[in-house]
Formats: structure tokens, sequence, C-alpha cells
């Protein structure tokens, strides 16, 4: 059933999202914490949690884009097994990624069955791209 394996990828995912607050608030205590053990103005203080906060948030954007990806191409291979779909050809996409992996790249083209994924270097990975075309 897509819908509820869909609501189980969802949870598992978002918990990488939601521990990224826990681990936000030990950093800001224990910059708080070192920042008065050193002696440090709170304006120094203020500055460091500041620099914090703006590493977490692009740590959380990268995140949610990695995990909303991961949803999607997991929806998408459930879809195309249940229509009976299980060979696919890879079609590495670099929308994603900023430095692509040279053999997500080399894989280019290789026709490679659904459920077991495509075998790139030492990695055994689902399709991570939508099929370009059906063998």
């Amino acid at each position: 059933d897509v819908c509820s394996s869909d609501l189980a990828l969802i949870r598992e995912n978002a918990n990488l999202i939601t521990s990224l607050t826990g681990q936000y608030q030990d950093k800001v205590n224990e910059t708080i914490l070192r920042g008065y053990t050193l002696n440090k103005s709170a304006d120094e203080i203020k500055d460091e949690i500041e620099a914090l906060q703006k590493s977490v948030l692009a740590r959380g954007k990268l995140i949610a884009k990695d995990q909303s990806n991961k949803i999607n191409n997991a929806i998408q291979r459930i879809r195309l097994t249940e229509l009976g779909i299980t060979r696919v050809m890879w079609d590495h996409g670099s929308a994603f990624r900023f430095e692509p992996r040279e053999s997500h790249i080399h894989a280019t083209g290789t026709v490679f069955n659904l459920l077991d994924g495509c075998l790139t270097d030492v990695e055994r990975h689902q399709s991570t791209q939508y099929p370009k075309s059906y063998p």
C-alpha cells in the first residue's frame, strides 16, 4: 500500500530534521558555558550563537532537500513496482547535487532491476532518478 509506505518514509526521514533542535540547543548551551568560562563578552557569545544558528539552518535545509528527494524516489520506486515495471535505465540528474558522484554519472544508461538497485562502484543504490526509459 503506497499510502502506508509514504507515511513510514516521511516519519523516518522527519526524525533527522527534528533531531536538529536538540543538537542546536546543546551547542548553544556549550557556547554559552564556554563563553562564560573564557570570560567572553555577551556580544562575542551572541555572535557565536548567530553563526551557529546560520550553520544549523543551512544543515536543516540540506537535510530537508535530501530527505524529500529520497522520499520522492522511494515512492516512485513503489509506484513503478506496483505497475509491474522492474527494469529501468539509470539516468543521472545533476539538479540535486553540487558535486555529483562520478560513479553515478558513469552509470547513466545502465539497465538494472529496480528491486535490486544499480551497482555503482562499491555501493548498491536504488535508482536515485526517475527512469529515462523502460527496456
